[in-house]
């Protein structure tokens, strides 16, 4: 089930094969580099997120729960090394770019989308700063523009996602299971697409893929089946594929308030069943932490069948 919930999902079918978007191609690399380090293969692991990194800037939704997990399964020591080897695979997929000034470029256009094309609070996602936007009119609103003091929308977003992002870093560092590593990469897409400003709708794309891993457990299965649904609206809403669709959901309005406030709710509790997991039965809550800790410190690789 878990699998076909993916493979022949409307969303993926709408976002790649419909759209053309490549959000599933950055999001599959993520999600390869995470079953490789739950299996023990670090090194690898770090190579595949570091392509992941390469594909999309979004990519770096997923980095906080990963380094958690490393930091608490392995130790700072793996946790360096597998930084280093993300890095020296982003140098190395830069070099042919260097000499057509492919990194200075890469920046610029960064600046450009971030500072003046897409420096929007939401770019058709339904979340806190679409609800705002309706709020006030239903137009676009730039996220550079103050809303107290020197406090900008941007600055805002930033420091309200920082915390969301702090729970998901603890709570995945306190219990390195690989339920909490994909509930915590889940939980961090929600994060940031419900809290930053310039977030555009598919954007969540990454959330749906990981809480499908959780699918076994109820209250994972009900944040996703909600989730699926409320994502596929936003998705329709935002690009319609025909005027039938648009009619049914148009971009503003009622609609899309009460989808953004079910995003919000839907992060809320995807952020308490990852502070909160489900109570293990006697003889299985040991710390995989702490059993991953001695052999990654040898330098042996990590043995599967304890990261439960």
């Amino acid at each position: 089930m878990p699998s076909e919930s993916v493979a022949l999902n409307p969303v993926l079918i709408y976002v790649s094969a419909w759209w053309g978007q490549f959000e599933s191609i950055y999001v599959l690399a993520v999600l390869v580099s995470v079953l490789l380090v739950t299996r023990g293969h670090v090194d690898l692991a770090a190579v595949v997120l570091g392509v992941a990194l390469m594909t999309k800037p979004q990519a770096a939704f997923f980095v906080v729960p990963i380094a958690a997990w490393l930091l608490g399964a392995t130790g700072w020591r793996s946790t360096f090394r597998f930084g280093l080897i993300a890095l020296a695979t982003v140098a190395i997929l830069w070099l042919p770019f260097v000499p057509g000034g492919g990194i200075q470029g890469y920046v610029r256009n960064l600046d450009a989308y971030g500072n003046q094309t897409f420096s929007i609070a939401s770019l058709r996602a339904w979340n806190a700063w679409w609800i705002m936007q309706e709020a006030s009119g239903g137009q676009f609103l730039a996220d550079t523009a103050t809303l107290f003091g020197p406090i900008t929308g941007r600055t805002m977003a930033f420091a309200l996602a920082a915390l969301g992002e702090l729970v998901v870093f603890l709570a995945v560092l306190q219990s390195p299971t690989r339920r909490n590593l994909a509930l915590g990469v889940a939980t961090s897409v929600l994060v940031c697409f419900s809290l930053l400003t310039a977030m555009h709708e598919r954007y969540a794309f990454g959330a749906l893929v990981f809480l499908t891993l959780g699918f076994a457990e109820p209250r994972i299965r009900a944040i996703w089946l909600v989730f699926n649904v409320v994502f596929m609206a936003n998705l329709l809403a935002a690009t319609p594929a025909s005027t039938a669709i648009a009619d049914i959901l148009p971009e503003g309005g009622p609609v899309s308030i009460v989808g953004s406030l079910a995003i919000l709710v839907l992060t809320a509790a995807s952020l308490w069943v990852l502070v909160h997991p489900a109570a293990q039965p006697e003889g299985e809550a040991t710390s995989a932490g702490q059993q991953l800790r001695e052999p990654a410190a040898e330098g042996r690789s990590i043995p599967a069948q304890v990261v439960r």
